[in-house]
């Protein structure tokens, strides 16, 4: 019963003072941990010591960084670190490979670490709302990745490696200062939902024409979207366009 407790102290509980002491008396048997609104600045060193870790979630505290520690908690699947003042990922995050879910929503990110490319296992990505101008090549490795949320960041353009990623169903890439597609977009034979709206581009490659999973492009009242997906909205297919 002493177990249950803490795990529920830790998991559910707002403040950093008696729950987190309970919680982490028994550091190897706690599977999730809830820290958010704590205004932390920096993650509990305790937590590093929790090895069995699923589930991380730091939403909405002052983390400037996610430190090389990370590494330690190999077992774990989702990480939320969503609104917080995060500038840098340390490299170790790429010995996380039973992560699924990675969201850094409302951060200052530059770019990623490209050790990003070793967490195969990733289906879920949401990086809006930060800084991002680049993203390494390495990205395309994620070939489980089938969610990614790219939106409100300032890329100019997507690695060559991007259309690597065979799994992607949703991309958003809503205002961003893209000047390209790669080339070979059409690769991404499984995308289903598009956003393109503000992405910086007014016209888009044929290439577009050639997904034919996609059900929804959104774009913007200043884009033209090719002649033959104009053509294809009879045919289960819609385009949405985003107001300003």
């Amino acid at each position: 019963m002493k177990y249950v407790l803490g795990f529920i102290a830790i998991a559910f509980f707002t403040s950093c003072t008696t729950g987190m002491k309970q919680a982490f008396s028994n550091p190897l048997e706690v599977k999730k941990i809830n820290l958010s609104r704590n205004n932390l600045e920096k993650i509990p060193e305790q937590v590093f010591k929790c090895e069995n870790l699923e589930v991380l979630i730091l939403f909405k505290n002052q983390l400037k960084e996610i430190p090389p520690e990370i590494g330690k908690l190999k077992k774990l699947r989702k990480l939320v670190v969503g609104r917080n003042n995060i500038t840098k990922i340390a490299p170790e995050i790429g010995e996380l490979t039973n992560l699924t879910y990675f969201s850094a929503m409302f951060n200052n990110l530059k770019t990623l670490p490209p050790e990003f490319g070793k967490l195969k296992n990733l289906g879920t990505i949401n990086l809006e709302y930060n800084k991002l101008d680049s993203l390494p090549n390495e990205i395309g490795n994620l070939q489980n990745l089938t969610f990614f949320q790219l939106n409100n960041n300032q890329l100019k353009y997507l690695p060559l490696n991007f259309n690597n990623l065979k799994s992607l169903r949703f991309l958003n890439l809503q205002r961003n200062y893209l000047r390209a597609l790669p080339a070979n977009f059409d690769s991404l034979q499984q995308l289903y939902d598009l956003n393109l709206a503000f992405c910086g581009l007014n016209q888009f490659p044929p290439s577009l024409c050639n997904l034919p999973r996609m059900e929804y492009l959104y774009l913007d009242q200043f884009s033209t979207a090719p002649y033959c997906l104009q053509a294809r909205k009879r045919f289960r297919f819609n385009i949405v366009i985003v107001p300003n």
